[in-house]
């Protein structure tokens, strides 16, 4: 089919997207992606090929247009081990299209000369498996199902995993692991069943899966209005049907042809037995045209909702594009445009019927349906009159509204006059000039801009109804009509038609066209609903125009997804035709802070009424030197106007801006910023009265809760500085010339938004001629503080001495990216900033930390020496910027900011209200796709609490707690009035009594109640779950987990932040591995908190003073001082950091306190390699960097695999932080070229030295294994698989007592199975016989056996058994199966021996792969207890008993086995055990017993029959001889 469609939605709400005008479809609505998905096939069993007792199998796996085949196993039937694996790293896929797409298994038996035989489908859904743990749908077994048929005709065994971008692949070991099965209890009966060789047959049925069957209908109904086709000289109508896809079954209705609207009335019913491995029905609307399918629209239903709610019969509506309008409809794929032409509509409904125990599944099968009634209509009379349309290009305009497939349209008008919009009386005198744009508009009188009536039959069911479409259209000199721009909105949202009350029109912003680059176009219409015909329409509101002000607060902007080197940024605001921009801000995070004042024209029909506003268009605008471009915009709607009351007192307004996207491109579907802004709306004639709030943040002196947006309050920043890791050498003449760093500078400041551009050049120029410390100390004698902090690099400490390691601070260089080397410097200091930052979180201050290299004699006679002269004297006197890092503090406020919070209670007792502080901070601060007017619910609320604050005095900034604490009590009261019980305990009827008694009565959580907490885990359990290294496993890198973390408590507190050029803040929970990021430049490594007031350290005492004086009136008692300081300090501090970091004597102590050497272990487990390559599978080796030495072990590449097996150890000696960075790479090994990186990952060894949790694991050797991501310089963002490895680290001079992890690969020893076939009994009869000759043919299916005997060995024949009993006494020895295995297998066939051809009677297939590894784990021999086991046939009943064999296994190492050696059958060394040929079955007679030719009765005369036969044979003889001459 051609194209694809957009989707109904879940539930089928809300209308189907689809293609457009007869020609091809918009796939999906998001941006094309690239997934990966794998898959590892183990087994398949019990496989039903018909009347074939074997088969040879294959298995084909087809996802999303590819396709992989497993190779062909040969005459399996019970048992087909696979073993095979695969992974698509390139799935260019929608999201829609990974949502609704499937991972198909198909089994085939293999024909020679037909085609091949389908055994069974299994499908997995792939967002089924993605919402799984760890993304991973881990081996299991698929009941396979032929297309529609609810028999089950075979097992598969798979683990499936499908990652979406940025996701981390599973790890082999999660791939491999076995899910545990349900048990029924603890008894000791498990380990019987082990022992019981029974046990391990498989068995040639398949058990039903445990859940309930379903069955699956849809209604098919009817369609209507389907698009017609523009052929070459005729428009030809579709020819429509409709599939419906779900669980393996495809079922399809008949073609209508040449049919607009049809009926097809059918019912699919589908079979559908839990649990269920996917969720999505698919129905498609096709048209059959010429031989070719179109696909015309895809819906999606959700059958876990169906199953929960059965959808009645509903219309959903097709919507689409025009080809007419768009011919490149390719170029709108994987873009989130509203698609904005009406395609038609399709009746569906669907229902899950269960079915009881005794039903049965009915195969999937067409029906007809049930007539189902006509969902409810009514009649609407559409009634439209157009006012203006404003922002089109065009000569002539007109406007049409479309519901379903009806329209009308209004007159065509000429453009206005030329004019420019009216600054209006006053000016703007005090401000900037506005800049006055040409308006262009289209005035409709009543005339030509009455709308004619319009009657339509509208669904009484909202979710069926399709959506009003407002389309203006505009006709060019030529003639040419073209729509440039559209809304589309719901029936429900217009009024009702009152005669004689015109509605007040409004505008409404369009949607331009794709591609289209114009100017935000707008319609003033006003639409009516009538429920009745006969109607006389009344006269349109009157409205007149009026000057307004609109008024934009511009706050900030982030997030700017554009270079912005030497660039500058502004806001503009755009609305009815006058524009305003704020000033030029430096990025990347320009602080704006301005009211921006709009004096606009806008209607309305009184002063009192808010105006029919225009949309207001916000715009991003990027100056690069005296070019000015816009780069993205959003368009806003507020229309809420301050008014005053009917006591004359001006409604309070209250600042609440919000975080808005800013989209960009030609089509406008790409995010390329964000804004925070907000809006107020008055009448022109009160823009004196009424000035703007005032945005900026004010100090306590001067803050007011009723006039001002937020408190700028005294803070101190403790910054704890540990060192520079990893910096790029400096790049001089435009990359010609690279030297390494040598004095480096660090920079600290706390921002809110960058303002000035000039306030220093970053790039490749300097700071200023000055001393940074100097310039930091500059100002007004009244504020003479610090406005950053300085570090500078020194080799020793103040007044150390350098032959001491604990004096030094140390530099060194290893190589970060091949043939770069980056220096690393140790600092080890700790300043405190006196600062004043915003308090609320939505404006997201944030720490700046820039690293420059001083200026130095050496350094400038180095660049003269290589640049010339002029360059030296330049950069000799200046600091050369090198990268900075940015770092929120909006998460790590002090606790006593956030409201509610008291400084005189312990922060234990207020983390739930602190939480929910914080979370409503979040919550404000998070972006929103489009700004978000306030309802009227919502100003209602704002005004409620602005009156009740207006009531206490806050004059001082001062906290108001038991105000506060007694408006929180009525609130919960108020909360809890619906409840019988409030939190005293009192009932509802005696709350609301009116004879009351005073009780001192508190609420039950201030009680003195002893809290009971629940009974935890048996300790037993937590032993047993923490013993061995496969207990603890941590799906992605140790550094990222969180600090609770159950199973690494995460306390590696100075992370490495990246060092880059012009990024914006980075968030805290970011796990990009920037150490392949093209852009960083080095790291810091660095610690900081935040503390309330402002603090300093006496210099005699050393102990913390503070300039808060109620903290000095009131002394806190040392028990309490800890607590006091948690209230006061950032939220979320680690007490264990708090207490070293920010005390420089004890950073040093802590972090120079270690040994001279470590022993580093590396332990490498295995990988999975997501990594394309032309030759097919790669041949992966590992290679490592730990500092500055390289180890590659490419002489040990592991050919043609994506999950290399690696079990090593490596040991070396290392220096600490100067061999810190540790960094490991899977590489692919070439054999003529260079080889290739397949991924790697980083380490900070450091990190881990210095951690106390991590210590502590490391001591025990219980280090947790990570699964760690992997990724690469060429694709950073890609996912190239995992690698499992741990780490420890100990003092070189304790290595003798700790020896090394065990780490061992499964152990390639040799084992021996051998199994005695003791007896049979009860062996059927072949048919036509009254005897059997009994035999066993044994069959091992092991890809690891290197015996030399074969792989199928036969017992001897046991002749003329009458009661199908046999005795055997056989020896069945497979010697040299080399371990690990992936599968081992023994089939035993019971077969009747005839001369001429043996007869199978029955099989069974052993299942020994758990026997075999129990021996190679633990080395000790396994003999089973003899043991009867049943064969079965596939045409005999499952109760009829065919034959047993009483059977014994062996299983023992081949070491121990060469020491009992045993012979096969009963050959010599007939031992272990020893067996006896048996004399039964055996002689002549049973051997001539069992033929039906009899001889007579000679008596006497039998023993001359001896000399007969000699006499008969000489006479042959004779007379052959004769004949030759020899006679």
């Amino acid at each position: 089919a051609r194209g694809g469609a957009r989707r109904f939605g879940r539930r089928g709400a809300g209308p189907v997207h689809g293609g457009g005008g007869g020609s091809g479809a918009v796939k999906a609505s998001t941006p094309m992606e690239t997934y990966v998905v794998g898959f590892r096939i183990f087994d398949a069993k019990a496989l039903d090929i018909g009347d074939e007792k074997e088969c040879d199998p294959f298995i084909i796996v087809e996802c999303c247009g590819k396709e992989y085949r497993t190779a062909t196993l040969e005459k399996k039937k019970q048992l087909a081990p696979f073993n095979e694996s695969c992974v698509w790293p390139d799935l260019s896929l929608f999201k829609d299209q990974f949502e609704s797409g499937e991972i198909v298994f198909s089994v085939y038996a293999r024909n020679w000369f037909t085609r091949n035989y389908l055994i069974g489908q299994a499908s997995l859904q792939l967002s089924y498996i993605n919402k799984r743990a760890n993304c991973l749908y881990a081996r299991r077994w698929l009941c396979l199902r032929k297309d529609g048929d609810p028999n089950t005709t075979g097992m598969l065994n798979v683990s499936v995993f499908a990652l979406m971008p940025g996701q981390q692949a599973p790890s082999a070991t999660l791939q491999e692991q076995e899910e545990q099965a349900p048990t029924g209890g603890e008894g000791e009966g498990q380990t019987d069943d082990a022992d019981m060789l029974s046990k391990a047959v498989l068995d040639s049925t398949v058990q039903r899966a445990p859940g309930k069957a379903h069955h699956l209908e849809i209604n098919i109904y009817r369609v209507q209005d389907l698009p017609t086709t523009k052929g070459v000289a005729v428009e030809t109508e579709p020819s429509p049907y409709v599939t419906v896809e779900f669980a393996g079954s495809l079922l399809k209705t008949e073609t209508r042809e040449n049919a607009r609207s049809c009926t097809f009335n059918v019912k699919m019913t589908i079979p559908v037995e839990t649990p269920l491995y996917q969720d999505t029905i698919i129905l498609k609307l096709w048209n059959a045209r010429w031989g070719q399918h179109e696909l015309m629209a895809k819906g999606l239903i959700s059958f876990s909702e169906l199953r929960n709610n059965a959808l009645p019969p509903r219309w959903f509506n097709l919507y689409g594009w025009n080809r007419q309008e768009i011919p490149d409809l390719e170029a709108l794929q994987g873009l989130d445009i509203e698609p904005n032409y009406f395609m038609g509509r399709i009746l569906v409904s669907g229902r899950v019927n269960p079915l009881d125990d005794d039903e049965e599944m009915q195969p999937a099968k067409r029906s007809i349906a049930n007539s189902a009634p006509e969902p409810n209509v009514r009649m609407v009379v559409l009634l439209a009159d157009v006012y203006l349309v404003i922002g089109a290009d065009g000569r002539q305009c007109e406007v049409e509204l479309s519901y379903c497939a009806t329209s009308q349209k209004t007159q065509c008008v000429p453009k206005d006059a030329r004019h420019k919009a009216d600054s209006g009386p006053g000016g703007d005198d005090e401000e900037e000039a506005q800049h006055s744009e040409e308006v262009k508009s289209f005035t409709f009188k009543e005339a030509n801009g009455r709308i004619a009536p319009m009657l339509v039959m509208s669904p009484e069911d909202p979710e069926s109804r399709p959506l009003l479409l407002i389309n203006v259209y505009t006709y060019d000199l030529m003639g040419n009509r073209r729509r440039v721009g559209y809304t589309m909105q719901r029936l429900e949202a217009f009024s009702e038609y009152e005669p004689r009350r015109p509605s007040r029109p409004k505008f409404y912003p369009l949607t331009p066209m794709p591609g289209a680059v114009m100017n935000p176009v707008s319609v003033l219409i006003t639409v009516e609903c009538s429920r009745t015909e006969d109607i006389a329409r009344h006269a349109r509101s009157m409205v007149k125009p009026m000057m307004y002000v609109v008024r934009t607060y511009a706050f900030l902007a982030r997030n700017i997804e554009f270079e912005t080197q030497g660039c500058t940024y502004a806001l503009r605001a755009v609305c009815a035709g006058r524009s305003k921009e704020t000033a030029f801000k430096s990025g990347p995070r320009p602080r704006f802070m301005r009211a921006i004042n709009l004096d606009v024209l806008l209607y309305s029909d009184s002063q009192k009424a808010p105006p029919v506003i225009e949309p207001i268009c916000l715009e991003l605008l990027e100056k690069r030197g005296s070019s000015i471009r816009k780069i993205g915009s959003a368009t806003c709607v507020y229309t809420h106007m301050r008014q005053k009351s009917n006591t004359g007192v001006w409604q309070p307004y209250v600042l609440q801006p919000q975080w808005v996207k800013i989209n960009g491109t030609s089509f406008g579907a790409q995010v390329v910023g964000e804004a925070l802004i907000a809006f107020e709306l008055l009448l022109y004639k009160f823009k004196r009265e009424l000035e703007p709030a005032d945005m900026m943040p004010k100090p306590d002196p001067e803050y007011n809760r009723m006039k001002h947006f937020c408190r700028l309050r005294k803070a101190t920043l403790h910054f704890s500085l540990l060192g520079l890791r990893d910096l790029l050498p400096m790049v001089l003449a435009g990359g010609l010339q690279m030297r390494a760093l040598v004095k480096p500078m660090v920079e600290v400041e706390v921002a809110w938004g960058d303002e000035d551009h000039n306030n220093e050049a970053i790039e490749d120029g300097a700071s200023g001629d000055k001393d940074p410390q100097a310039l930091a100390d500059e100002g007004s004698p009244a504020r003479k503080r610090p406005k950053k902090l300085v570090f500078k690099y020194e080799p020793v400490i103040e007044n150390g001495d350098v032959r001491l390691r604990s004096d030094r601070l140390e530099n060194w260089s290893v190589e970060v990216k091949p043939g770069v080397k980056g220096t690393s410097f140790e600092f080890l200091q700790v300043q405190e900033l006196q600062v004043e930052i915003p308090d609320k979180m939505i404006l997201q201050p944030y720490i700046k930390i820039r690293v420059y290299e001083e200026p130095s004699s050496e350094f400038g006679a180095w660049v003269r020496e290589k640049l010339g002269a002029a360059a030296g004297d330049q950069v000799g006197h200046v600091n050369t910027f090198i990268g900075e890092s940015r770092r929120s503090l909006a998460e790590v406020l002090p606790c006593c900011w956030f409201d509610n919070i008291k400084t005189d209670k312990k922060l234990a007792e207020q983390m739930d209200v602190l939480e929910h502080e914080i979370k409503k901070a979040k919550e404000e601060s998070r972006v929103h796709n489009h700004f978000r007017e306030p309802t009227e619910a919502d100003l209602k609320k704002m005004m409620k609490r602005v009156q009740q604050q207006a009531k206490y005095k806050d004059a001082e900034g001062e906290k108001l707690s038991s105000s506060i604490e007694d408006m929180l009590r009525r609130q919960m009261d108020d909360a809890d009035a619906d409840g019988y019980v409030n939190s005293t305990g009192l009932p509802k009827p005696i709350r609301e009594s009116k004879r009351k008694r005073e009780l001192n009565i508190y609420p039950i959580d201030n009680a003195n109640v002893q809290k009971v907490e629940n009974f935890g885990t048996r300790k037993g359990d937590e032993l047993v779950a923490s013993a061995g290294r496969a207990a603890k496993m941590i799906s992605g890198k140790m550094e990222h987990l969180e600090p609770g973390s159950k199973t690494f408590k995460n306390d590696f507190y100075f992370k490495a932040f990246p060092l880059m050029k012009h990024k914006d803040v980075i968030d805290r929970d970011d796990k990009t591995d920037w150490g392949f990021w093209p852009g960083t430049v080095g790291y810091v490594k660095c610690a900081f908190k935040l503390v309330d007031g402002w603090h300093k350290k006496a210099k005699d005492t050393g102990e913390d003073t503070s300039d808060d004086e109620d903290d000095k009136s009131k002394p806190v008692e040392k028990p309490d001082w800890e607590e006091h300081k948690r209230v006061h300090r950032s939220y979320g501090l680690d007490d264990e950091l708090d207490s070293f970091a920010f005390d420089q004597k004890a950073l040093r102590k802590r972090f120079k306190s270690m040994p001279s050497r470590v022993r580093l272990r590396l332990y490498l487990i295995k990988a999975v390699c997501i990594y394309s390559s032309s030759r097919g599978y790669p041949d992966p080796y590992v290679e490592f960097q730990l500092g500055k030495e390289k180890v590659s072990n490419r002489n040990s590449a592991q050919p043609n695999t994506d999950e290399p097996d690696f079990y090593m150890t490596e040991e070396r000696d290392i220096v600490l932080p100067d061999d810190s960075r540790l960094e490991v790479r899977i590489m692919d090994k070439v054999a003529f070229g260079t080889d290739a990186v397949i991924g790697g990952t980083i380490i900070d060894l450091e990190d881990r030295w210095h951690s106390k949790n991590w210590q502590a694991a490391n001591e025990r050797q219980e280090v947790p294994k990570e699964s760690r991501p992997m990724s690469t310089r060429d694709e950073p963002g890609k996912n190239r698989g995992t690698i499992e490895m741990w780490i420890e680290m100990l003092d070189c001079q304790k290595t003798v007592d700790v020896k090394v992890s065990p780490l061992v690969k499964p152990v390639e020893i040799e084992l021996e199975v051998r199994m005695v076939i003791w007896t049979t009994k009860n062996v059927k009869f072949v048919k036509g016989k009254d005897y059997v000759n009994v035999k066993v043919i044994s069959s091992l299916d092991c890809g690891s056996y290197l015996g030399m005997d074969g792989k199928t060995q036969e017992t001897d024949v046991h002749y003329n058994s009458k009661d199908g009993n046999a005795i055997f006494n056989w020896r069945i020895v497979y010697s040299r199966i080399k371990m690990p295995i992936k599968t081992c297998s023994v089939k035993l066939d019971l077969v009747h021996y005839e001369l001429m051809g043996s007869t199978v009677i029955g099989s069974l297939d052993l299942d020994l792969k758990k026997y075999v590894e129990r021996v190679a784990t633990n080395m000790d021999a396994i003999e089973l207890a003899e043991d009867w086991l049943k064969f079965k046939d596939s045409e005999a009943a499952d109760d009829e008993d065919i034959g047993q064999a009483k059977v014994q296994l062996f299983v023992l190492t081949q070491i121990e086995a060469g020491s009992k050696r045993a012979g096969i059958g009963r050959e010599d060394p007939n031992d272990y055990p020893p067996l006896i040929t048996p004399a039964e079955g055996r002689d002549w007679g049973d051997y001539f017993g069992g033929n039906p030719f009899k001889l007579p009765e000679f008596g006497m005369w039998k023993k001359m029959i001896p000399l007969f036969i000699i006499m008969v044979i000489f006479l042959f003889f004779v007379i052959i001889m004769k004949q030759m001459g020899l006679l």
